[in-house]
């Protein structure tokens, strides 16, 4: 068994932290690779979630609200987009956006990602016939919630790689 007194650092790693100096340190590493880029400013991913949240306060602080495009990616059909923008994610987001004078734009996912499903589903009949499986045909299931996160994960990123290198 082991005792807690062994689980206790021997010192902290922040025991010297400085938050105001690390945010001048992020800030300064922020503008310095805007600059080194050519990029007139940055268009970030903006959930609701506190890492974004941390990222579009820094950049605006960085390089000024009008150099920073903040992106709000959902997937929803038509009946469902208004449960999403009356989610605490989305007004989050919103509402961070206003607060910060920084453009906000709504991007729905649905059209992108049910094609992706349907792409991925024919890939999984084919790969399944290859392998002698010849129930494969009736497989039209959806993608498992991990995989489908992570579909929209990817799906998030290229986008914003999409709009940043316009």
């Amino acid at each position: 068994m082991t005792s807690s007194k062994s689980l206790k650092p021997k010192s902290s790693p922040f025991k010297n932290f400085d938050p105001a100096a690390a945010e001048k340190k992020i800030c300064r590493f922020i503008q310095k690779e805007v600059q080194n880029s050519g990029a007139n400013g940055v268009i970030l991913g903006l959930s609701g979630g506190i890492d974004s949240v941390l990222v579009a306060v820094l950049s605006a602080k960085a390089l000024g609200s009008k150099k920073v495009c903040a992106l709000f990616f959902y997937v929803a059909d038509n009946k469902e987009e208004n449960a999403v923008f009356e989610s605490d994610d989305f007004r989050d987001a919103f509402a961070l956006s206003e607060s910060l004078c920084v453009s906000f734009e709504k991007i729905n996912l649905g059209t992108l990602f049910k094609s992706a499903q349907k792409t991925l589903v024919i890939a999984d009949n084919a790969n399944a016939n290859t392998n002698g499986n010849t129930n494969a045909n009736t497989n039209t299931h959806p993608l498992s919630p991990v995989l489908s996160g992570n579909l929209v994960s990817r799906l998030r990123m290229s986008l914003l790689y999409y709009y940043a290198n316009q």
